[in-house]
């Protein structure tokens, strides 16, 4: 079913086109929001068990204590990391997919805009090459006139 190409169509296209720009906007930072809140507290947290851990060795009495803690830092650690960032990849795979359905272009206004723009340039091709044919034979007219006004113009000066 073909949509009617109407300068309302064509601005109401616009309309939506700058809708999901906004809306994009909006969405990119309440993305970039939700990322600077859970990795600061990540990372807040991290600083937090490192200031723990460095505390905790001084109540260290063996090597085993000493590498166990260690062990559990560095567990912890990457605990947190890798949840950190399974949350900014879910967080990103869902921007990406919000953003991908803000701008999805409705394809059967654009192929009306693109058969539209074909057609206003076709009209303008064929208005350009009938006034040049009109111009070309109204110079010719002219110059049948000129050359017969001349002709009628040299036998007089000559007699």
């Amino acid at each position: 079913m073909a949509i009617e190409f109407t300068p309302a169509k064509l601005k109401e296209f616009f309309e939506k086109v700058a809708a999901a720009n906004t809306k994009a906007a909006e969405v990119e930072v309440s993305y970039l929001e939700g990322l600077y809140k859970s990795n600061g507290a990540v990372f807040a947290d991290i600083a937090d068990t490192a200031v723990a851990s460095v505390e905790g060795f001084k109540s260290v009495k063996t090597f085993t204590e000493a590498f166990d803690g260690s062990v559990a830092y560095g567990d912890g650690l990457k605990a947190k990391l890798t949840g950190l960032y399974g949350d900014n990849t879910k967080a990103t795979e869902a921007l990406v997919a919000e953003l991908k359905e803000l701008y999805t272009v409705d394809s059967e206004l654009v192929e009306e805009v693109k058969k539209a723009a074909e057609e206003a340039v076709a009209t303008a091709k064929k208005t350009a090459e009938d006034a040049a044919a009109s111009v070309k034979k109204a110079s010719e007219e002219v110059v049948a006139k000129v050359q017969k006004a001349a002709e009628a113009f040299v036998p007089a000066v000559a007699a």
